[in-house]
């Protein structure tokens, strides 16, 4: 202890310790921001949800908790909740932690990529303040822990290779493997990177072969023994998507257009266009080490666009972009240090140097300012469906506020006491990808809930639960089922009795 504080604390660590500074306040901001509603997307709270119920049941991990996603962030969120803590504030704490640890870690990464420990502290400050990573870290979302573990991983896989960065590389690739499949995906880039190295000898090589496949092949063989098929996982996202086709699939100029609107309501076309002139650096001493970093974000924002065109991914979260632009910040910080010193050195030359002052004063203002603008604009793109937290002096949400309006009374309604012996809901809808308002009514009520397609309602055991009935928009609900009472009822919901 004495030993880090004395580093800390050194006139010559002086940046390392305004960076640690830096990132303490953005976990004290992001703990602070736990006090505020989710966004409202259903993933958020299906995964609060599913957690909890591994949770309750005592298991510590379970690979097979679901056929589609993957099992170890479900872990991963329990990790606070034996803590007297509400279960689902704890969940949002820890993907605080870990949001908070892959800045530390992209700090690392880009270290090791330039040698360079200005580059590496801007890279972190950036990626830090990015708008996207900030909101993303206070819910129970799997991208900002998913980063920690495969930044790290492609750190150990870059270094020199060692039998111990290979070890470190073999755990945390497979540990991000079981949180997100972008680590599947990147697989075909990593045997590239390993086939061109020619600093590996051929043993080493097959054991990172090796590795890159352990824990997808676990899930693969308990996946067949679970529903008899080895890609049930991909069968059944192909199925999701297809169940909403849409213009951009197969056709790749709309499947292009359709993610460059996502990344430029979240990235400002002229901080991307810096980006791009970055890349001029890299034919600068072109390693393979840093031909894969530069590859990397467009290989991951290339994936994006496939999963659409193949007709896999049947819309476009503004969430998923989070992965390729934290590995695009190291090489714009590259470039952003390369210019500044450039500035400074043309500054010390010129006389006139309060010229400089004064553009520099004002290159600062209006970087702030178009901060700030960028964080509202996320912030709005992001939370703007949060069920508990819209503004209604804001017309452009006037759908969405009378949805809330509706959702917070079945809420409050099922937290009555008349109510509130029965812990099990079933959520009855038409169409199950329209609202997701189920996980999140299973989420506010604290309710173990089951959504079940309208069409099962007379094959459905309804006794001792509370029956909740999602009404068709813009229709008068003329196909209650006879055998059951309306309790309550609202536009959008029914609280429906069994006779």
């Amino acid at each position: 202890m004495n030993k880090f504080l004395s580093i800390i604390f050194n006139k010559k660590n002086w940046i390392i310790s305004i960076f640690i500074l830096f990132l303490s306040t953005l976990f004290i901001f992001s703990l602070l921001e736990i006090t505020n509603p989710m966004i409202g997307e259903g993933d958020a709270y299906s995964r609060a949800i599913i957690s909890k119920r591994l949770f309750d049941k005592g298991q510590l991990f379970n690979l097979g908790i679901t056929n589609t996603w993957l099992p170890l962030h479900f872990s991963l969120l329990n990790i606070l909740s034996s803590f007297n803590l509400n279960i689902f504030t704890s969940q949002r704490i820890v993907t605080s932690i870990f949001s908070i640890l892959s800045i530390y870690s992209l700090y690392l990464y880009s270290k090791e990529v330039f040698k360079d420990q200005k580059v590496a502290i801007l890279s972190g400050v950036i990626f830090g303040l990015l708008p996207l990573r900030i909101i993303l870290s206070t819910q129970t979302l799997s991208e900002t822990t998913f980063l920690f573990f495969f930044i790290l991983a492609m750190l150990f896989l870059i270094k020199r290779h060692t039998t111990k960065n290979l070890l470190f590389f073999m755990i945390l690739f497979n540990l991000s493997a079981a949180i997100r499949f972008e680590s599947w995906l990147i697989i075909p880039l990593i045997i590239l990177y390993l086939i061109l190295n020619n600093k590996i000898n051929k043993n080493i090589k097959f054991l990172y072969f090796l590795s890159l496949l352990l824990f997808p092949i676990t899930w693969i063989i308990n996946n067949f023994k679970d529903n008899g098929t080895l890609f049930y996982f991909f069968n059944n996202k192909y199925n999701i998507a297809q169940r909403t086709t849409i213009n951009e699939f197969y056709n790749l100029n709309l499947s292009i257009k359709a993610w460059e609107g996502q990344l430029l309501q979240l990235f400002p076309i002229e901080i991307l266009i810096i980006t791009i002139f970055s890349y001029k650096y890299l034919f600068k001493k072109l390693t393979l080490k840093k031909a894969f970093s530069y590859f990397l974000p467009i290989y991951l924002y290339i994936i994006l666009i496939l999963q659409v065109f193949l007709g896999t991914m049947e819309w476009f979260p503004h969430r998923y972009l989070l992965i390729p632009l934290t590995f695009l910040i190291p090489i714009l910080a590259n470039y952003l240090i390369i210019v500044s010193k450039k500035i400074i050195k043309a500054y010390k030359k010129n006389n006139k140097k309060y010229l400089f002052i004064l553009i520099g004063l004002i290159i600062i203002s209006l970087s702030l300012y178009s901060y700030s603008e960028l964080y509202k604009s996320n912030q709005k793109i992001l939370t703007i469906l949060s069920f508990h937290n819209l503004k209604e002096d804001n017309p452009t949400n006037n759908f969405h506020i009378e949805n809330k309006q509706y959702f917070d009374q079945i809420v409050k309604e099922i937290n009555k006491q008349n109510f509130s012996n029965k812990k099990n809901i079933k959520y009855f809808y038409r169409d199950k990808y329209r609202t997701f308002h189920d996980q999140a009514l299973f989420y506010f009520t604290d309710s173990d809930g089951y959504d079940v397609n309208k069409n099962k309602i007379n094959t459905e055991n309804l006794n001792n639960f509370i029956i909740v009935w999602e009404r068709e928009y813009n229709k008068f609900e003329n196909e209650l089922p006879s055998h059951l009472t309306k309790a309550y009822e609202n536009k959008n919901y029914f609280i429906l009795t069994n006779n």
